[in-house]
């Protein structure tokens, strides 16, 4: 008797770990194929979401064609396979409601189908009655006038109405598991796409939550920032100009290329010329073996040949290659490629991370000369600039100034808190005067902290304003010592000497009038 085998179920049921602990109570619950059929086909639906694609439908051995069929429809409709890459929370939800469906659709298809059934049941009672009682009149004779006479519908009848019922109520359970999924995840999908066609791409915001997105253009200042980003889209000049912000750089220190040393292996071929025995050579006799060569055929085989009677066995003999031959062979040179792979040192240029831009920091004039369409501009390219630095994976940080003492900065992010902060931004109107002075030595200190090297600032102003010759010096030293580029947005229909005298470059635009409205 062999031993109690403690791992046996362990292994019979390991298939159950590739459902998720979320998913396997649905799983569980769901009456149609086996439990394997069902984790199975879970899992492929699962990792194929997760790769932003969906799985072939031959892998899907669980649930019916229709199903699927009707599921791979609604995915495609909704685009969510390009939604659920790397997104597990949003992939399993989806996975749940389609499962939550399906399980009402097993659950109350018996009871359509019968309740279904009782109706086609009642209207071809109905129709025979009608034909029987039409039948009784015809013939002159009737019992009883208020005595129907009874109805029974054959076997055949019977069978037919449950294919029909079957077919109703099935055609009726799909069309409901097709509403309850796009009642389900309309309003999702619509918020993904709003987000999508505001920030670009939604790499960052979906993992935050399944529902982040909804709540986010569910929340007040969303329309404040879609109306931004529409704005951004009629000035391309612009959005050129935030995609080159930051200074490329390979890593911290822009160290000097390293010279490293590799081991590499490099076949070489060559050829060969050895000494091969072989039978086509008959320089040498080297003994008798049995074959059907009659060229070396031996003296006594050839006697059988010429008696009458041995003849038919030495035709036997030879037919099964057995006659008596001498064995000769002899050596022929023969030429043979053959390949060595050889280890060889090589020195060569260490290769570096691939290039990459440098941090943003905004700093903005929101005095009350710049009320008005360009306050509205200023906005938009503060979105803009979010937008790619989020894109990208690079830090934006935002410093909004007026008048002396009135110093705002925040690190734009899209987090719940980042997101608060630049609501309250978009929100606010421009006033006060103008002092350049702070903003500036706040933007030149973040320089020199750690992740803020290679930022570069952006100055978006109508350049109004005074510049002292010390901010001068200092934004001089920090050219020479770190690379310090500013880039000066000018919104202004006039050109600003002062401005252009403490940016390196200069971005400015006489059409500002063209986006009022």
């Amino acid at each position: 008797m062999s031993a109690f085998d403690i791992n046996y179920l362990d292994r019979r049921y390991e298939f159950i770990d590739a459902v998720p602990e979320e998913l396997f109570e649905l799983v569980l619950r769901q009456t149609s194929g086996s439990l394997e059929e069902r984790t199975a086909s879970v899992a492929a639906l699962r990792d194929g979401l997760l790769s932003g694609e969906l799985p072939e439908k031959h892998e899907l051995s669980w649930p019916s064609a229709e199903v699927v069929e009707l599921v791979w429809s609604f995915l495609e409709e909704t685009e969510l396979p390009s939604f659920c890459k790397a997104q597990p929370e949003i992939v399993d939800a989806l996975i749940g409601s389609i499962l939550g469906e399906l399980t009402d659709l097993e659950g109350n298809y018996e009871a359509g189908v019968q309740s279904c059934l009782r109706e086609l049941q009642r209207i071809a009672e109905e129709r025979l009655r009608a034909s029987q009682n039409a039948k009784s009149l015809e013939g002159e004779e009737q019992d009883d006038a208020n005595e129907e006479p009874p109805v029974e519908l054959s076997a055949d009848d019977y069978a037919e109405l449950r294919d029909e019922a079957e077919e109703v109520e099935r055609k009726r359970a799909l069309d409901a598991m097709r509403k309850g999924l796009h009642q389900a995840w309309a309003e999702r999908t619509a918020a993904y796409k709003q987000v999508l066609e505001v920030f670009g791409s939604l790499s960052g915001i979906l993992g935050r939550g399944m529902d982040y997105a909804r709540g986010l253009v569910r929340s007040q200042g969303w329309s404040d920032i879609v109306r931004l980003r529409a704005l951004m889209e009629q000035l391309p000049q612009l959005q050129e100009l935030i995609a080159t912000l930051g200074r490329m750089h390979i890593s911290d220190d822009d160290s000097p290329p390293v010279m490293e040393t590799i081991f590499e292996s490099i076949r070489h071929g060559r050829v060969d010329e050895v000494e091969v025995r072989t039978p086509l050579a008959p320089m040498e006799t080297r003994g008798v073996r049995r074959s059907n060569d009659l060229s070396r055929l031996l003296p006594a085989e050839a006697l059988n040949l010429a008696h009458p009677r041995l003849r038919t066995l030495f035709y036997a003999r030879m037919h099964e290659h057995a006659l008596a031959t001498y064995l000769v062979d002899g050596v022929l040179p023969q030429k043979i490629d053959s390949f060595e792979d050889v280890e060889e040192e090589q020195t060569r240029e260490r290769e570096k991370p691939p290039l990459k831009r440098g941090p943003i920091i905004a700093c903005l004039d929101t005095s009350g000369s710049m009320h008005g369409t360009p306050e509205q501009v200023a906005k938009a390219l503060v979105l803009e600039a979010l937008r790619v630095a989020r894109e990208q994976g690079r830090p934006c940080y935002l410093i909004a100034f007026s008048g002396p003492g009135q110093t705002e900065a925040l690190e734009l992010s899209l987090d719940m808190e980042g997101l608060g902060d630049l609501y309250a931004f978009l929100g606010r109107s421009f006033h006060g005067g103008t002092d350049l002075v702070a903003p500036m030595n706040e933007a030149m200190a973040l320089l020199d902290t750690q992740n803020w090297e290679k930022a570069d600032i952006l100055l978006v102003s109508d350049g109004e304003f005074a510049v002292p010759e010390s901010l001068r010096r200092d934004l001089n030293s920090a050219r020479e010592e770190s690379g310090l580029r500013v880039h000066g947005v000018l919104i202004a229909s006039r050109r600003s000497e002062v401005m252009a005298r403490i940016c390196d470059e200069m971005h400015a635009f006489e059409s500002w009038d063209a986006m009022r409205g």
